[in-house]
């Protein structure tokens, strides 16, 4: 089993999170869940971890990717395409019901002033053109017994919010009804964009507020090193554990995508080495340095961050934004937040400012905000230095 660079892992790609997946279950049971936390963390593959978990707790999952919607009708258009009336078993109802100690009850969303179920606001008074079918949708899954899983919910609401803030407001009503009802399904909200720095910008914090927040973090150091040495095994080369824990210390942050990263290269590095001399097929430190060094020098893997910051952040924000990770990235052992604003006092006027920045700074998974602000990232703070930090 190669080490999985990018992408979803499933079966048995996926790796540890399992105090994650036991704390997100009780809170399953009983409230929604919005997953957040940096980019490169693999918030997508724990979701479709607990999707491919649900069936062992009599839950119906299911996993539907939004990247590709638009607006609120595609939206709707991709859940009920993804949960067909065929999808359900009748006899999963009856244990849901008895585990949560919720009663069924059909819902019927209704315009501001509705005598019957729950009542939302819109933002023209009338009701959208996709609410028709959103309210079939909900009236048909209320009474089942299944986990919604929204991926790259954020990138939708992102291109929502850019066609159509009313719209968008309606769509977000309405789920926070269908939520706050005593239906019988959960949701779990997540996606690539930082979903706090994204409802803040659009002053719509208060759209989930109520769904649990969980926060995902890195892996521990042993979580880390367990998956590389399983994966280095299944390669048949042979290392030691430090020379993996090495590789975890060149890392940093120990993010499943750049520990993956690093031990793709590292394997490959060891490969062509092995051609050479085949007395010696096993992966050295040497072999991790010379990785790091071959990732650096092509930064095709990181050319992304950069252009994500001119593709989601509007100015003034972005400019200090790239001031801020020039700056830093210039500083291995990091800033405090003073210095950043004394040195970019220019730029960034008011501590007020800096505070948003290193907030959407640290969700995109760049920087953390607390002092010491640092790069997350040994090899993205490396590849800033070398390419936007003159």
């Amino acid at each position: 089993m190669a080490p999985m660079v990018g992408g979803i892992a499933r079966g048995a790609d996926f790796h540890d999170r399992t105090t994650e997946r036991e704390k997100l279950w009780k809170h399953i049971a009983k409230e929604h869940i919005l997953i957040c936390g940096p980019r490169r963390l693999g918030k997508s593959s724990l979701v479709q971890r607990l999707v491919e978990e649900a069936s062992d707790r009599d839950l119906h999952g299911v996993f539907i990717d939004l990247e590709g919607c638009r607006s609120g009708a595609s939206m709707i258009d991709t859940m009920d395409a993804s949960i067909p009336d065929g999808f359900f078993n009748r006899a999963a109802k009856k244990a849901w019901s008895a585990a949560s100690g919720l009663t069924p009850s059909a819902l019927t969303v209704g315009v501001s002033g509705a005598t019957c179920g729950v009542s939302v606001e819109f933002k023209n008074k009338e009701a959208p053109p996709w609410f028709e079918k959103a309210n079939a949708l909900q009236q048909r899954l209320s009474e089942k017994k299944v986990l919604i899983c929204l991926d790259e919910f954020t990138v939708c609401l992102d291109k929502m919010i850019k066609r159509d803030r009313d719209e968008t407001e309606d769509l977000l009503a309405w789920l926070r009804a269908w939520r706050q009802s005593d239906t019988l399904c959960r949701f779990i909200f997540c996606g690539s964009i930082g979903i706090n720095a994204l409802l803040a910008a659009h002053t719509l914090t208060t759209a989930f507020s109520d769904c649990y927040e969980f926060h995902l973090g890195p892996f521990s150091p042993e979580a880390a090193l367990e998956m590389l040495f399983e994966e280095v095994r299944d390669e048949n080369i042979k290392t030691e554990k430090d020379t993996l824990a090495y590789l975890c210390r060149r890392v940093g942050w120990l993010s499943p995508f750049y520990l993956n990263l690093m031990l793709d290269e590292a394997l490959r590095t060891s490969r062509e080495r092995y051609m050479e001399d085949v007395t010696d097929q096993a992966l050295l430190p040497g072999d991790v340095d010379a990785a790091y060094e071959r990732l650096l020098f092509r930064g095709s893997r990181f050319v992304y961050w950069h252009q994500r910051l001119e593709k989601y952040l509007p100015e003034p924000q972005l400019t200090q934004a790239k001031a801020v990770l020039a700056l830093v990235a210039k500083h291995d052992a990091g800033l405090t937040r003073k210095q950043i604003k004394n040195r970019l006092a220019l730029q960034i006027p008011t501590m007020s400012e800096l505070s948003v920045i290193l907030a959407y700074l640290e969700e995109e998974g760049y920087l953390s905000q607390h002092d010491p602000v640092c790069f997350l990232s040994f090899l993205l703070r490396d590849y800033w230095k070398k390419h936007h930090a003159d």
